[in-house]
């Protein structure tokens, strides 16, 4: 128990830290942006496959 109260204490006295909380503002914001591109690239990989440039039905 004690060990766990000390963990606690470390944990709010890191937080207090300004350069942490902004090193974890920014690795958060890197992650949405990452989020972000990632589903706009397979948004667009969907969107390019299902434009088929071959006519199912050609005659000759």
């Amino acid at each position: 128990m004690f060990d766990y109260a000390l963990q606690v204490q470390f944990v709010r006295r890191i937080l207090r830290l300004r350069i942490v909380r902004l090193a974890i503002v920014l690795i958060l914001l890197g992650s949405v942006v990452a989020g972000a591109i990632y589903t706009y690239v397979i948004f667009q990989a969907v969107e390019q496959r299902s434009h088929s440039h071959v006519h199912t039905h050609s005659s000759p």
